[in-house]
Order: C-alpha cells, then structure tokens, then sequence
C-alpha cells in the first residue's frame, strides 16, 4: 500500500480555525506538521475534499534539537502542565516515537552541561 506525507490544508477553516483531522488508524488528530499515512479510501476522501494536502516530509530534527525547540517555545502546546516537553510534539519535530524516558534522559544530558 501506498504511503504518503499529508497535513491538515491550512486553509481550509472550520468554525473560525484551521481544520483538525483524525488519523483513522489510531483516531488521534494528525499533527499540523502532517504525518506519514497509508494511503487508505479515507485519505482519498480526505484529499478529495480538501480537508488534506499532500507535501513533502519536513526534515527532521534531532532529540537534542526537539527538546530545545520545545523549551524555547515556552507555551502550552509544546510543554506540559508541568513544564517539560511534550512527547507528541518531541516526535513530531523527530520523525519517531519519543517516549517519556528518552525525553527524560534527554533533559538530564542537557541540565549537565
């Protein structure tokens, strides 16, 4: 099956904002930045109706990178109530998973340097 890189089309507004899609595979929304898909029926449709677009896979960056990136933000949607970095947006700005340890580990590297 075929697999291609979407992200919600930016100029497509619901309710005042840029639209949200769910990934039907796990119902979570696709990251504004897009995602590797499957190329099923539902992602035609979605194409289709122009609630996607496609593109080209941004570059990725490294854990390191991500978790400065997300620090620097300093704002809700890439921190978590209590202050550190998000996973979901760790793995998003990485290409892979980022699980809570790996991030972990991550900000005791830097709180040494």
């Amino acid at each position: 099956m075929t697999v291609k890189f979407l992200r919600p089309n930016p100029d497509r507004i619901v309710d005042g904002k840029p639209i949200r899609v769910r990934d039907d595979a796990s119902g979570e929304f696709i990251p504004e930045a897009g995602k590797h898909v499957r190329l099923t029926f539902y992602w035609l449709r979605r194409l289709r109706h122009g609630d996607v677009v496609e593109g080209p896979a941004p570059e990725f960056v490294t854990l390191a990178e991500a978790v400065k990136i997300c620090l620097e933000a300093n704002d809700e949607k890439h921190l978590t109530k209590s202050g550190i970095p998000d996973c979901n947006v760790l793995s998003a700005l990485t290409g892979k998973v980022v699980r809570a340890a790996d991030r972990d580990a991550e900000l005791a590297k830097m709180e040494n340097k």
